[in-house]
């Protein structure tokens, strides 16, 4: 039962098949907020989907409550020194050992077929490679300021760059950028699922290019990118103190920051110098498209 982001409802999809794996003959049911159920319906370990505001607990022999306040209390203890993806705190919170870490999507492939259709009207390039790219979140330390955005404008100038949102990206307009903007989640799941390539902030767009295993670029600034993404291969950019030039971060809560009460932390402001550029760049090379796409001109 999850009272969180839409990312955290993909990040438990990983919980399912283990559930199963150690209680083979029960029933497994998911309570979720009622705008998020299209998103876990298709998950072949669930025989029921609830909303988690109307679901009667009592119909049920056993129910863990895996919602943020589980996973948030543990990333704040641990801080710094947290090595947990979320999954595995919500297995250890229910006493299961994750294994697999598969959020088993079972994609619809005419509308499969009709995102990838959508986004080829969209090119610039026809013989390029589509990137979805997904520069906003909910908590705004984590969405791109326009300089960022631009900076992944211009790394990508090759391929056909397609914004992605709930609403259009005032940025990506005023630079010709196309997007997929509003669409139900049910789509928009298809849509990066159809993409060649996906850059994104830390959101629920992340996980679900995690999930389906694409070329991937993750953002991040006050969450640990190398736990959140823990299960995924991707690239990440963030400043980060493994790398031995950044000590206060990823510390998890940015409302405590100690370097600035505005809303605009460090580690996102400091996200300059061609960061970012390089990772997208890197992207590229690390995993290449068969489509005739001049990487050399990037």
């Amino acid at each position: 039962m999850p009272l969180g982001g839409l990312g955290d409802v993909f990040i438990q999809r990983m919980l399912f098949w283990d559930v199963k794996r150690v209680y083979p003959e029960a029933e497994i049911h998911f309570a979720v907020l009622d705008n998020y159920r299209d998103v876990v319906s298709d998950h072949p370990m669930l025989s029921g989907v609830h909303c988690a505001r109307t679901v009667e607990l009592s119909d049920f022999m056993m129910h863990y409550k895996t919602c943020i306040y589980v996973a948030n209390k543990y990333e704040n203890a641990h801080g710094l020194s947290c090595a947990l993806n979320r999954s595995d705190i919500w297995g250890l919170y229910c006493g299961i050992e994750l294994q697999r870490h598969d959020m088993q999507f079972n994609l619809d492939e005419a509308l499969l077929s009709e995102c990838r259709r959508e986004l080829d009207d969209l090119k610039r390039y026809t013989s390029s490679p589509s990137v979805l790219f997904a520069p906003v979140s909910a908590v705004r330390t984590k969405t791109l300021m326009p300089s960022q955005i631009s900076e992944v404008v211009e790394a990508t100038r090759c391929a056909n760059l397609v914004g992605s949102h709930s609403r259009p990206v005032k940025e990506l307009d005023s630079a010709g950028v196309p997007g997929v903007y509003g669409c139900n989640l049910r789509k928009w799941m298809h849509f990066i699922a159809a993409a060649d390539y996906v850059i994104s902030v830390d959101s629920a767009a992340f996980h679900v290019a995690g999930g389906l295993r694409k070329p991937l670029v993750g953002i991040f600034t006050f969450a640990n990118g190398k736990t959140y993404g823990k299960h995924y291969d991707f690239l990440l950019v963030q400043r980060h103190f493994d790398d031995g030039d950044w000590e206060c971060g990823p510390c998890y809560d940015y409302k405590s920051c100690s370097r600035t009460r505005d809303d605009l932390k460090p580690c996102l402001t400091t996200l300059t110098d061609g960061r970012i550029s390089q990772v997208v760049r890197q992207m590229f090379e690390r995993w290449p498209t068969p489509a005739k796409f001049a990487l050399k001109t990037l």
